[in-house]
């Protein structure tokens, strides 16, 4: 039987789960800023090359009428995120602890039905 998925995680992973702030993933205040509209850009070219019965996006007439819109959005916002990372790719890798979460009331058992 393997370990549970948690256990085999990178540690930086686990940041949120240890209440913790920082490691790798954190950037600023927990959110990476130049991920942003690298994100929404590449949404919204997705939302104009969908073909759905509600919506028909303006780029398909240039995909020949196929719905490329998950590969369009992410090209675009992959690359997106590529120009605005290329001059500080690294985030700010600082720990601090979290106040203590306060504790969870105790649950009761079930009683039996029988």
């Amino acid at each position: 039987m393997s370990a549970p998925s948690s256990a085999r995680a990178p540690e930086s992973l686990q940041v949120y789960n240890r209440g913790t702030r920082g490691g790798v993933y954190w950037y600023r205040a927990g959110r990476h800023i130049r991920a942003t509209p690298a994100w929404a850009l590449g949404s919204a070219v997705g939302l104009l090359g969908v073909d759905t019965p509600l919506h028909r996006g303006p780029l398909l007439p240039l995909t020949g009428g196929i719905d490329l819109s998950f590969l369009l959005a992410a090209a675009v916002g992959g690359t997106a995120y590529l120009i605005l990372t290329v001059r500080d790719p690294r985030p700010v890798a600082v720990l601090r602890a979290l106040p203590p979460a306060p504790p969870a009331p105790a649950a009761e058992a079930p009683a039996e039905v029988g």
